[in-house]
């Protein structure tokens, strides 16, 4: 998951993503959706704790685990 910089009113620049998605998958719109954070919350309330951190900033999650660890720019 991770949060942009936006201007758009309500969006709050979360995007998140399975993570095994390849080109071809993420090139064809129709498997992209908008959704209230509150709904990907209620699938995932282990993004919760990390919903307050300003944009930008990125998370992965620890196989096996419900935790993210941040990823840092290099």
């Amino acid at each position: 998951m991770y949060r942009e910089v936006t201007d758009r009113d309500g969006d709050t620049g979360w995007r998140f993503f399975s993570g095994d998605e390849d080109e071809s998958y993420m090139a064809n719109n129709s498997n992209h959706g908008l959704y209230e954070v509150n709904t990907i919350a209620n699938y995932s309330p282990e993004i919760l704790e990390y919903l307050n951190t300003p944009a930008p900033c990125a998370f992965e999650k620890i196989e096996g685990w419900r935790r993210f660890r941040k990823i840092e720019n290099k």
